[in-house]
């Protein structure tokens, strides 16, 4: 499976020259490159040049070689298969740190930068101070683990909502009030 490993979207000096994108092959055969794109989120889709990923190899796409421009701020970077579907995603919220990358190895955080190699321990990465961060992957439940708690939150949210609306209609008074009906409770 090839998947979006590590990305620097705000290298030391140019990003014109400096941005890349590094694809890892977690799988057990070769992958040929050719027909799968790289898209940001802009959402247009940049082709990859034919090269072959080894098994457990990774492969760093230059951005004047893929022909695409991270941002700075809230960007997403997206793999598209030759067939068209979307494979894998990374992103993040916020700023990102310069010459920091956004890695697999640390999700949800930015760390010391290494193409073409296993990426840093999460002990080097430093958080993201000025926005939250996401890290979503063909595996859902990357994305779930680190929502959990606003999952929770929103879920709580949602239950006392419903409890009070129930409340609500069994009140007549409050039903009507609410609800419409009688006018002489508004």
């Amino acid at each position: 499976m090839l998947l979006i490993n590590e990305w620097l979207p705000n290298p030391e000096g140019s990003d014109t020259t400096a941005e890349w994108v590094e694809l890892w092959n977690n799988g057990a055969n070769a992958v040929n490159v050719k027909g799968w794109a790289i898209a940001t989120s802009n959402g247009k889709k940049h082709a990859l040049p034919e090269v072959v990923i080894p098994p457990g190899g990774y492969r760093v796409v230059s951005r004047a070689e893929g022909k695409f421009v991270l941002k700075n701020e809230n960007e997403t970077v997206m793999l598209y298969a030759p067939s068209g579907a979307r494979e894998d995603a990374s992103s993040f919220l916020g700023s990102a740190p310069e010459g920091m990358s956004f890695n697999r190895g640390a999700p949800g955080f930015f760390a010391q930068p290494t193409p073409g190699a296993a990426n840093a321990a999460p002990p080097q990465a430093h958080a993201l101070a000025t926005g939250a961060v996401t890290q979503a992957t063909g595996n859902i439940s990357d994305a779930v683990g680190f929502a959990s708690p606003i999952f929770l939150a929103f879920g709580v949210a949602a239950c006392i909502a419903l409890a009070i609306m129930v409340s609500i209609r069994k009140d007549e008074t409050l039903s009507k009030l609410f609800f419409g009906g009688d006018e002489t409770y508004r």
